[in-house]
């Protein structure tokens, strides 16, 4: 029977970190959505586009732990730093940036 092989230290305070940040920016611009809605309740397109960036960290932590499972180490890196570069080409596609 074989130990089970988790991600390193590094890599889930970087994930943990991306998180941390993607939660703090849903916070804070839900908060703004909400002040500038007057009284409306916000749409579903809110919703997605702040949740995106958490979506995008959970995403990419479950990619990188199958990588480094199989033993893909620098695929799962990259896969751990990707989260915030594609939450941006996300914004700037939808016209946010």
């Amino acid at each position: 029977m074989t130990a089970p092989v988790h991600l390193p230290l590094r890599l889930k305070l970087l994930l943990g970190a991306q998180l941390a940040v993607a939660v703090l920016f849903f916070f804070f611009f839900w908060s703004q959505t909400v002040s500038l809605a007057r009284g409306r309740a916000a749409s579903w397109q809110d919703l997605v586009g702040l949740a995106m960036p958490a979506l995008l960290v959970l995403a990419c932590a479950t990619l990188a732990l199958r990588l480094w499972r199989r033993g893909r180490r620098q695929a799962a890196v990259i896969a751990a730093i990707l989260p915030f570069p594609l939450a941006l080409v996300g914004f700037m596609a939808a016209g946010a940036v």
